[in-house]
């Protein structure tokens, strides 16, 4: 007998899921999707990998899931004593990844968004999800989920220009991961030391020294010199990031994991002066 399931939905915008055997086993999104041809569901015009939208008053949470994938991220690092900055494209592997964005819908507002990874797409509300070291994201609060540096990224812009939700959160999740990346703010919380150690012992950096050019060249070679573990740590990632899917989700794995179930409940409790999450 396969595991079925009974979902309890509750005002809050969770919902539960009860198993039981049964004849007959379908996914939570099959299940949303039955849902939705039977039912009449009026909502904005939603993000793309819109997993969850609860809104209370003005207020609004939504949970976006990208999937697993190599995305190139722009790095500014000091290359010398000098104190030079020099800005590098690196190709890095990121496991499924989870928005948690929390806003004002009249007019639309972004107050913060939140991260979390998996290796594995979350199905059901036990599933776990955690945190991974990004350079511009902020150690995990106690929600288990990790806010960004916005740098020069405009959170008033989509009140200002009238933005769709639609509008707003897809320009953000752009502008994140099109942003310039930097040092200034790394999560000491996870400790390195294990990937600096495998760093020291390799000598995969002196191979590709003798073969790299402009500013990857550079950059190796400010590896060859630096004491900085965040350079350390980014070689390794890219090392790391052209492995095969299953061998990258072996290598890496994510620290403060916690039942996504748990991560939402976390949002929506949280109080404000204008009745929102």
């Amino acid at each position: 007998m396969a595991v079925s399931s009974e979902i309890v939905i509750k005002s809050e915008g969770l919902v539960t899921v009860r198993r039981f055997q049964d004849e007959k086993t379908i996914s939570m999104f099959d299940l949303m999707n039955i849902l939705t041809r039977e039912n009449s569901l009026v909502t904005p015009i939603l993000p793309s990998g819109t997993k969850g939208i609860a809104c209370k008053g003005n207020s609004f949470l939504i949970a976006i899931e990208e999937q697993p994938g190599l995305k190139t991220i722009s790095f500014r690092y000091f290359s010398d004593e000098s104190r030079t900055r020099r800005l590098i494209n690196l190709l890095l592997y990121f496991p499924w990844t989870y928005h948690f964005i929390l806003g004002s819908l009249s007019p639309i507002v972004i107050r913060t968004m939140s991260t979390s990874f998996s290796t594995k797409r979350v199905m059901w509300e036990d599933d776990k999800i955690g945190h991974m070291t990004v350079p511009n994201l902020n150690p995990p609060d106690s929600s288990g989920s990790a806010t960004w540096c916005y740098g020069n990224i405009d959170l008033g812009e989509p009140a200002r220009q009238s933005f769709t939700l639609n509008e707003a959160i897809t320009k953000l999740i752009v502008s994140i991961w099109g942003s310039e990346f930097n040092q200034d703010i790394f999560p000491v919380a996870l400790r390195l030391d294990a990937i600096v150690s495998e760093f020291r012992k390799t000598k995969e950096i002196e191979n590709d020294l003798e073969n790299a050019t402009g500013s990857n060249k550079e950059f190796l070679t400010a590896l060859t010199t630096t004491k900085s573990d965040i350079l350390k740590y980014l070689y390794w990632w890219r090392k790391k990031s052209s492995l095969s899917p299953s061998e990258r989700d072996k290598v890496f794995a994510l620290k403060y994991e916690k039942p996504y179930k748990e991560v939402l409940q976390s949002f929506l409790t949280e109080g404000d002066d204008d009745g929102g999450f």
